[in-house]
């Protein structure tokens, strides 16, 4: 892992916190991705990975929808 200064540590931190994707924080830092990824795994291993994609186009209710009309 490329080494950051302390003023990067502190941004990545600060970013991952506000629950910034890798990719955002590597366009808002210049930084590649990689390295911010590393640094979450070793500087904050607490915090909860963004799930990035996209949201889902069938809701629950529709799932369940659909498996009653199946299942009748």
């Amino acid at each position: 892992m490329k080494s950051l200064s302390v003023a990067q540590t502190n941004q990545i931190i600060t970013l991952l916190e506000q629950q910034q994707s890798t990719c955002q924080i590597s366009a808002y830092t210049g930084l590649n991705h990689s390295t911010i990824s590393q640094a979450h795994s070793k500087l904050c291993p607490d915090l909860q990975m963004s799930s990035g994609g996209c949201p889902s186009l069938v809701t629950s209710t529709d799932m369940c929808h659909a498996i009653q009309l199946t299942l009748h």
